[in-house]
């Protein structure tokens, strides 16, 4: 079992964290993203895709342009649906070839990343 402290008075298990965090690296095949709101989009378009009008909510909270890592916020709950859904997602509606890799997961108490 892991243990997460939230603040110096309170320990918390991992599992009972209400956010994760994922760090996500994108792989386009001939071209790189340009910005936040581009990482977003793709992000939201390969679940709209794989999942339908009822996927679950995400949040960006950074992404980099030149390492091409950004990071997303979704409920707990739903990690395992959005993880599997960004595995298979594999070309844009534009017709690119994508890849997400997930470098990082974090459990998290709030909406704001407990390490930066």
């Amino acid at each position: 079992m892991y243990y997460c402290f939230i603040s110096e008075y309170r320990m918390v298990k991992v599992e009972d964290l209400p956010f994760s965090v994922l760090v996500l690296k994108v792989e386009l095949l001939t071209e790189t993203l340009g910005s936040e709101k581009e990482f977003s989009l793709i992000i939201g378009e390969a679940l709209r895709t794989v999942l339908g009008n009822c996927g679950p909510s995400f949040e960006i909270i950074d992404f980099n342009d030149h390492t091409q890592k950004g990071k997303v916020i979704v409920e707990r709950k739903d990690l395992n649906t959005v993880w599997a859904a960004l595995s298979i997602y594999g070309k844009t509606t534009a017709g690119r070839k994508i890849a997400f890799h997930i470098n990082e997961i974090t459990a998290n108490a709030h909406k704001e990343p407990l390490y930066s």
